[in-house]
């Protein structure tokens, strides 16, 4: 990777040069320029991955030396550096659309951790662009070879992983050679993120681990078994793959992942086998994969065995939680549900089988009661969502809380004087809160209550959506620090949750019928 720093402040350069760990980032070069012109020279006699820019400099500023590099098609990410929290630049800045864009002064640390963020990015982007353009069948074809291998073998139809002729590793992989196996799992994509589909995410991951593991002399497989995916490693010398190495490449791998493509991931890590003992490995990491039901993200390596405990150790709680629920506080169970199941996951109590019987306990105590309220659960369940959701709980401690929060109304009629202190909680919750990015998901966790309830019950009792509500009140805000401060518009729009000035440009716009600007204006 190369990087252009411009800057016409001799002394802002020469601190970025030395203030910056390029050697730990893996920038190879690092050029400099005190002035647009002398930047276009660079760009004419080298390939610059990354343009460190500032915006204010005499005769030509960074956003027209940007402009000119984006015309002339420059495969370049800018970051811009400005000392002045001008709305104009931003919106530019965006419209360009620039890597990034950082207020003067800023810490070292965090313009390296953005030439970072640029830097895996440029690299996932190419990587993508390599697919696109003449990877694919390739790597469809050896895909195809790789998973009909892996198949096979499982199934029993081939004593060994290996198959000389189907398939060319490079290096080979020995017979009796010993390999790592990890399980990868896809727990979700960030909201606003673009789900990829399984090939191009198979191909991403397999060039990132070949990147991540190639210093310590380890070749990465990525095979697909049904929805999961599979890496086999191997050492090209034949040695055995050392586990705490592949372990910290791992966890770097789910960084990247969640940093520079909103994708979280559970890894679960085998120990080192003979690759004809891969059968035996695959089925302990599926066994895993079932038994992570609070569907946490990381790397997970096998734990030692721990003394055997009552898989029925819950039957206490179950009976309380039917005491309460026989009387008027039902809600009381809810929390006290989503507290016990948070726990127990944190302390490791909860596998697959005890999340099945604490499910069937759970469902044995709401028929009990359902029969003491003469409630009939039926019409409850008449909702074929609903019903999936009852049926499938015991998949996982997220879909268990879902169930919880959507039968438990079902057991008490709520008042409206408690439907209105819900409200105030939640109207509470957004005017404390009111320079963050609100979510449904953020309210609804703080109330212990399920996302689509939560919108229900507000849409109900204030006549507009969750969502419109919290706009209309960021606005506000905005308009009165428009009206009574001068602050830049760039930071009244920071200081209500919007990072993308352009975005809070139009939405404000769309309620207040006209722009910031013209907003600021009129009450002046």
């Amino acid at each position: 990777m190369t990087v252009l720093i411009v800057d016409d402040q001799i002394h802002v350069v020469k601190g970025i040069l030395s203030g910056v760990d390029w050697e730990t980032l893996g920038v190879r070069e690092t050029y400099t320029a005190y002035s647009a012109y002398e930047a276009r020279q660079i760009f004419a006699e080298h390939q610059v991955d990354i343009l460190l820019c500032d915006i204010e400099m005499p005769v030509e500023n960074g956003i027209s030396l940007y402009r000119w590099v984006k015309q002339n098609q420059f495969d370049t990410a800018c970051i811009f550096l400005t000392a002045y929290a001008d709305f104009s630049y931003a919106q530019e800045a965006i419209r360009l659309q620039s890597f990034d864009y950082i207020l003067q002064p800023a810490k070292y640390e965090e313009i390296q951790n953005a030439v970072l963020r640029a830097i895996n990015r440029i690299r996932m982007t190419r990587e993508l662009d390599k697919y696109s353009a003449y990877g694919q069948a390739m790597s469809e074809n050896r895909n195809t070879l790789l998973d009909g291998m892996f198949q096979d073998y499982l199934s029993g139809r081939r004593s060994s992983f290996l198959s000389e002729n189907a398939l060319q590793l490079e290096p080979p992989l020995q017979k009796g050679q010993k390999v790592a196996c990890a399980l990868l799992q896809t727990i979700g994509w960030e909201k606003g993120e673009q789900e990829w589909n399984s090939d191009l995410l198979r191909y991403a991951l397999t060039n990132i681990l070949q990147e991540l593991l190639a210093a310590y002399g380890l070749i990465p497989l990525v095979v697909r078994r049904e929805a999961d995916l599979y890496v086999i490693l191997y050492h090209r010398e034949n040695e055995t793959p050392e586990t705490k190495t592949i372990y910290r490449q791992l966890c770097e791998l789910m960084k990247i992942c969640r940093r520079e493509i909103g994708l979280s991931m559970a890894c679960y890590l085998g120990a080192a086998l003979p690759e004809s003992d891969l059968s035996s490995q695959v089925a302990e990491l599926q066994k895993r994969k079932e038994d992570n039901v609070a569907r946490a993200d990381g790397v997970f390596v096998p734990e030692e065995p721990q003394e055997d405990e009552d898989p029925f150790f819950f039957e206490s709680q179950i009976k309380r939680w039917e005491m309460i629920l026989s009387g008027e506080n039902a809600w009381l169970v809810r929390e006290e549900i989503h507290s016990w199941l948070d726990q127990a996951s944190a302390d490791g109590l909860l596998n697959a089988e005890r999340l099945k019987l604490f499910y069937q306990s759970l469902i044995q105590m709401l028929s009990v009661v359902a029969e003491q309220k003469n409630l009939r659960l039926q019409e409850f369940l008449h909702d074929p969502e609903i019903l999936d959701r009852y049926l499938t709980a015991y998949g996982s401690v997220e879909k268990m809380e879902d169930l919880v929060d959507n039968v438990i109304p079902f057991f008490q009629k709520e008042a409206p004087e408690e439907s209105e202190k819900q409200i105030d909680k939640v109207l509470q919750y957004i005017y404390n809160h009111i320079e963050s990015d609100i979510r449904r998901t953020d309210i609804a966790r703080e109330l212990f209550l399920n996302p689509d309830y939560l919108s229900r019950m507000f849409k109900k009792e204030m006549g507009v959506s969750l969502k419109e509500y919290i706009i209309s009140e960021k606005m506000k805000v905005a308009k009165k620090l428009l009206e009574q401060t001068k602050l830049p518009i760039s930071t009244i729009a920071l200081r209500i949750g919007y990072g993308n000035f352009s975005h809070f440009s139009q939405t404000y716009k769309r309620v207040m019928g006209v722009t910031p600007e013209e907003g600021r204006k009129n009450s002046a």
